[in-house]
C-alpha cells in the first residue's frame, strides 16, 4: 500500500543546525530533556523539532525513566510523527509537574517500519510494543493504558 505524506518535513539543513546546537549543550555525549526544553525556549524552536534533530546529532538523550516512547522522527515526519512527539512531550510535562510517574520520549531516525508510519515503540521493563499509524490521540491512549 502506498501512503501519501500528510505533513511537511523539516529541511535537512535546519535539522543539522539544530543537531549542532544540541551537540553544543550535551554533557559527555548526553543531553537531558530539561536542557532541550531550555534550548527550545532560548532559540524559539518547538521542542518536537529539536527532538527530531536529536535523532541526527552526536548526542543521546539521557534516560530518566524506566518507560520510553521511541518515535521515528526521520521519514515518519511526513506522516505526523512530530505531532505525536509534541503530544508525548506535553503529557510528560504534565506528569512531571504533578509528580506522577513519567516516561522518556526518545527520537530515532528510523524504526524500519515505514509501511506503518508514523511509528512509536513503547519500551518498558515488562516488554515492548509497536504503535503503527500513530496519532496524538492514539499515543495519549497508550500513555493512559501504561500509567
Amino acid at each position: 500500500m502506498f501512503k501519501v505524506k500528510t505533513h511537511p518535513e523539516i529541511a535537512m539543513d535546519k535539522l543539522m543546525r539544530m543537531a549542532g546546537d544540541l551537540d553544543d549543550i550535551a554533557d559527555a555525549g548526553s543531553v537531558r530533556a530539561d536542557a532541550i526544553d531550555e534550548l527550545s525556549g532560548d532559540l524559539g524552536i518547538a521542542r518536537e523539532k529539536l527532538y527530531a534533530a536529536l535523532a541526527l546529532s552526536q548526542a543521546e538523550l539521557t534516560l530518566e525513566h524506566p518507560v520510553q516512547f521511541v518515535v521515528c522522527t526521520g521519514g515518519c515526519q511526513g506522516y505526523g510523527a512530530l505531532e505525536c512527539v509534541r503530544e508525548l512531550l506535553d503529557i510528560r510535562e504534565d506528569k512531571l509537574e504533578s509528580e506522577e510517574p513519567s516516561f522518556d520520549v526518545v527520537p530515532r531516525p528510523c524504526l524500519n517500519r515505514c509501511q506503518d508510519a508514523p511509528v512509536v515503540e513503547l519500551r518498558s521493563p515488562d516488554g515492548s510494543a509497536v504503535l503503527g499509524s500513530a496519532t496524538p490521540a492514539r499515543v495519549a491512549d497508550a500513555v493512559s493504558e501504561i500509567f
